[in-house]
């Protein structure tokens, strides 16, 4: 439970993918995206030994706003964390929330994710 908790309230970070426009909350590069930074943040926070036996997925991804101007995207989803090794078993659940953004450029996305 520790892991869980400590894993929770992280900081928000800030990757990129290259698209021409933004893609949805529940577009399959988005949430690969979402899911390289938690990796990331995992391994900062934990080291690669824990990380490598965490498998992490995305469940109940939906758009909780949509700038209509920009096109920017507020999302929301379930986090699922699972760990099963002869040295951990667990499987929680944390909410998280991102933003989806085009850069000024226009080829470039941006997705911060908060709540890890």
């Amino acid at each position: 439970m520790k892991f869980f908790a400590v894993l929770t309230i992280s900081a928000s970070l800030l990757f990129v993918g290259c698209s021409s426009e933004v893609p949805d909350c529940n577009d399959s590069e988005t949430k690969d995206l979402v899911l390289e930074i938690t990796y990331d943040e995992l391994i900062d926070r934990f080291g690669p030994e824990l990380a490598n036996i965490t498998e992490l997925s995305l469940e109940a991804v939906r758009t909780t706003d949509t700038n209509k101007r920009t096109g920017n995207h507020s999302c929301a989803a379930d986090l699922r964390i699972k760990q099963d090794s002869h040295l951990r078993k667990q499987n929680s659940t944390a909410p998280i929330t991102y933003t989806v953004e085009l850069a000024n450029d226009g080829d470039d996305f941006y997705v911060t994710v908060y709540g890890l």
